[in-house]
């Protein structure tokens, strides 16, 4: 098999881009989930080449996916920020009213003329 023609194996460097590579843009961008594009234009490779290690990446567990229409993105799961959530939660006092109460007080005006 020629060179040319040669599947790299995971982790391997294809087209000048690796798997620490890809892991590398994920560790050090601003944003936690990121297109096959931008993983190539800051890699600098080609986009099949990013696409192609981001889903060996993905087959090995170490990187997440999610397609939305025609849009893919990938994400790190240790370089994304878990959403805190407040230890206690205060209860707001809504009073007594409900939204019945609040049509009745409030109808809507005739539109019909």
């Amino acid at each position: 098999m020629s060179e040319t023609a040669r599947q790299d194996e995971p982790g391997e460097s294809e087209n000048g881009v690796s798997d620490e590579d890809v892991v590398e843009v994920f560790k050090h961008h601003e944003s936690p989930a990121l297109t096959s594009r931008d993983i190539s234009i800051v890699a600098g490779c080609a986009r099949d080449a990013a696409r192609r290690r981001l889903q060996q990446l993905a087959d090995k567990g170490t990187v997440k996916r999610h397609k939305s229409g025609n849009v893919v993105l990938w994400w790190h799961p240790d370089y994304v920020d878990e959403p805190s959530a407040p230890d206690e939660l205060e209860s707001i006092d809504v009073g007594e009213t409900n939204s019945v109460e609040e049509i009745e007080a409030n109808p809507e005006p005739d539109v019909s003329e």
